[in-house]
């Protein structure tokens, strides 16, 4: 089968055809993955990094201020050790 020839001719077309079919049907469920958890990640990792006052709608930038906060706050570490307990438990009674 030459490239040139007709029959070459819509065989390539046909592929394509099957190409946009299966974007197509891909389409619907990538666009719900990029709006409702990539974006949202990429969000959430962003404002880790801030301290936004809703009230006012500001925000400044602490860089690892939220995180140092964290690690030196006993409450967190309670509530840590206490999920950890939590999902073992789960896990073994499954």
């Amino acid at each position: 089968m030459k490239k040139g020839s007709p029959v070459f001719k819509s065989l390539k077309k046909m592929h394509r055809l099957e190409a946009i079919t299966g974007f197509a049907f891909i389409m619907p469920q990538m666009l719900g993955f990029i709006f409702f958890v990539l974006m949202p990640l990429i969000m959430i990792f962003v404002y880790s990094f801030q301290q936004k006052n809703l009230l006012f709608g500001t925000s400044t930038f602490t860089g690892m201020d939220n995180f140092f906060h964290l690690a030196k706050d006993s409450l967190f570490s309670k509530s840590l050790v206490n999920t950890l307990i939590f999902s073992l438990g789960s896990c073994l009674l499954i």
